[in-house]
């Protein structure tokens, strides 16, 4: 048989072989579905919502759709609830260096979104400190040197030496410092520049980050803040403080950062409804409220500490208020006073334990009478119940969630929920327990029990040795995949 005969015959055998895989395939095939239609046919309603979810996680995103065809341009420009948000977000990709939204994008939010109301957010919890700006430069040089095939390993090793590497003072002869010699190769060969050059380019990175924040600020407030009017809801979350090495922390590092956010936020905000605050002790458009009140609208609050309540808010709407640390039992007063918190549904305490002291254990109880509260939730409540005590009368729920046992309140409610901070395979059945015993000491007259995220085959074990109150009328295991199941229906 010839070479020519081998190779048809070869090729007659992979065409048969192909074509009883295709035939073996026809079944699985999916048929022409009439519901399945062109892009270009979709009609520019329902793109629209499209295009809302998709830039939903990142609204500077939205420049992007600008750039798919003629049809998407001008349907996103002339959409006037697209651009109905402004988010200024620190935001990093791909080991790219940190970046922030240019200037015009907040001015085409501004213009686009026509006279509709606005969601604002900014959050620069990112923001770059002097050690991450120079840990983004080795991550950059180090995906360089991999994406070449090399090791990685020197410039990672010089890294974990940082201190002596980027001490310029230091001249000892082991200094790490000295180890860049061998690095300075890199230069050349994957055209990055010195490592020795790292500090430089640090410190001209946060300069550029912060030329940005300060131009951000000045259009957000824009017109002496004219445009704030149109704000319906504001999430301004500020750095408090960042580690620059594991021990050392830099306060003043972001002094400048927070006044170039915002000293140019003085504008009214009367169309305000929801407002969360992390790190700020004054707000321009809060400091300068009178007591007819310019956040009269208010009707949901989150701070992230008692001592950034803004004492001036005379929202009668006020109806949600989350609440994160809590450092001084004097700052417990104005949840005891304010008569704007007297309609308040709904009121949540987060970490309280982190910052217990003496101080707190010696304080004399805090009554806070909240008549019309309707839902009360904690987040790690441990030493809350020594010096804060509610009267709530018309009380429908009760949220805990903990990591241990946790001390009884003595609050009545109908409803209360029960949830471990966080359930896997390495929380001993002791803790388990614990938590749970909680829950029984918590009941008090309550008619409902929810355990959410407990494994339902842990609670059925565990209610087999338990007596229940005979207030109790159901027990439900919200295991978080679906509806609760009721495990326990009082007879």
């Amino acid at each position: 048989m010839s070479q020519l005969q081998k190779l048809r015959k070869t090729l007659s055998d992979v065409t048969a072989i192909r074509n009883a895989l295709i035939k073996e395939l026809q079944p699985f095939e999916l048929a022409p579905s009439p519901s399945l239609v062109p892009i270009e046919k979709i009609p520019n309603e329902n793109l629209i919502q499209i295009f809302d979810y998709a830039i939903q996680d990142c609204h500077p995103d939205i420049c992007c759709l600008l750039l798919v065809s003629k049809r998407w341009h001008n349907l996103v420009m002339k959409t006037s609830s697209l651009w109905a948000r402004i988010e200024l977000v620190c935001r990093r990709i791909n080991n790219r260096p940190t970046s922030l939204p240019h200037v015009s994008y907040v001015k085409a939010c501004y213009t686009r979104s026509m006279e509709r109301l606005l969601d604002v957010v900014i959050d620069y919890t990112s923001f770059l400190t002097d050690y991450n700006s120079r840990k983004e430069n080795i991550e950059h040089l180090t995906s360089i040197v991999e994406s070449k095939g090399e090791s990685s390993f020197l410039i990672k090793d010089l890294w974990e030496n940082k201190d002596s590497v980027f001490d310029e003072e230091c001249d000892c002869d082991d200094c790490s410092a000295s180890r860049w010699d061998e690095a300075y190769g890199y230069e050349y060969e994957y055209g990055y520049k010195n490592p020795r050059k790292l500090v430089d380019e640090s410190t001209e990175a946060r300069k550029r980050l912060l030329n940005r924040v300060e131009a951000l600020g000045l259009e957000l407030g824009t017109d002496n803040g004219k445009l704030m009017g149109r704000w319906k809801s504001a999430n301004i979350l500020i750095p408090s403080s960042v580690a620059t090495t594991g021990t050392r922390y830099d306060e003043k590092e972001f002094a400048k950062l927070k006044k170039l956010v915002l000293a140019p936020l003085v504008g009214d905000t009367p169309s305000l409804l929801t407002l969360q605050i992390r790190n700020i002790h004054v707000l321009p458009f809060l400091k300068r409220l009178d007591k007819t009140s310019r956040m009269a609208n208010v009707h949901s609050l989150t701070l992230d500490a008692l001592e950034y309540f803004p004492s001036c808010l005379q929202s009668d709407a006020l109806h949600y208020l989350s609440i994160g640390h809590v450092r001084n039992y004097n700052q417990l007063a104005p949840l005891a006073t304010l008569p704007s918190l007297q309609e308040l549904k709904f009121l949540n305490f987060s970490s309280p334990y982190s910052y217990y002291s003496q101080q707190l254990r010696l304080a004399p109880q805090t009554i806070i009478r909240l008549k019309g509260l309707k839902k009360l939730s904690f987040r790690y409540q441990s030493h809350l119940d020594r010096y804060i005590r509610f009267e709530t009368p018309h009380l429908e729920e009760v949220h805990v969630k903990t990591l241990d046992d946790t001390p009884d309140m003595g609050i009545s409610t109908s409803t209360l929920v029960w949830e471990p901070w966080y359930w896997n395979e390495n929380v001993s059945r002791e803790t388990c327990r614990k938590i749970l015993d909680s829950a029984f000491v918590w009941l008090g007259l309550a008619h409902t029990l929810i355990l959410r995220n407990f494994p339902e085959d842990f609670v059925l074990e565990y209610l087999k040795d338990r007596e229940h109150p005979s207030t109790l009328r159901v027990i439900y295991v919200d295991e978080l995949k679906g509806v609760p199941r009721a495990v326990y229906v009082a007879k």
